[in-house]
């Protein structure tokens, strides 16, 4: 979000390059990175948004200027109990907050930045959780999380039966398959209860 809205105002371009330190690494999709290698902004926000990668997510916390300013981006779009970096205490009402402001067309940089970070957050490597669970006339926006026996799946859902509606599964086992299914299931008795 912080992303989309900074390069909706000009602050930030795709093309901006960010280099990769050692303290940036997590293990994750990628295996490219090397100390001092560097990547576009939006490559590395296509990396989030598609596998969940949490290297380039590090990568570009920094460039926003670190935990504390990522946290007070967060605070002022209404999270009130999570930190979302480290210690990661994220809570399920929080990421239903910040999708919320995101989908206000006045809040975090309006169309322009729906229009950079939506297509970012569709037709991912993780669509067995809430996007399984819709209508294939809905589209939805989403960021997954998984960890050992997490899974968890936080959505802005379009074109819902009653217009859009924010999604946040968050759960704690049994992780894998069994987890994504959990999370469709849901998002389907949310979908079926949308169409009542």
């Amino acid at each position: 979000m912080a992303e989309a809205q900074l390069t909706a105002t000009g602050a930030v371009h795709d093309s901006d390059a960010i280099c990769f330190s050692d303290s940036d690494w997590e293990d994750g999709w990628y295996d490219d990175y090397t100390d001092g290698a560097c990547y576009t902004r939006i490559d590395l926000a296509t990396r989030i948004g598609q596998e969940s990668d949490n290297t380039a997510a590090h990568m570009l916390v920094a460039s926003l200027g670190g935990e504390a300013v990522l946290n007070a981006y967060a605070a002022a779009h209404g999270t009130t109990k999570s930190a979302f970096y480290d210690p990661n205490t994220t809570t399920a009402a929080d990421l239903a907050r910040l999708l919320a402001a995101e989908a206000a067309a006045a809040q975090a940089g309006g169309g322009s930045a729906q229009r950079w970070l939506y297509p970012l957050l569709t037709h991912t490597a993780f669509e067995s959780g809430i996007p399984a669970g819709v209508s294939g006339q809905a589209t939805v926006v989403h960021k997954i999380g998984t960890l050992d026996g997490e899974v968890n799946d936080a959505a802005l859902v379009l074109n819902g039966p009653r217009g859009a509606y924010v999604l946040v599964v968050l759960t704690d086992g049994p992780g894998g398959d069994a987890g994504w299914s959990l999370v469709r299931q849901v998002s389907q008795a949310v979908w079926r209860f949308e169409l009542s």
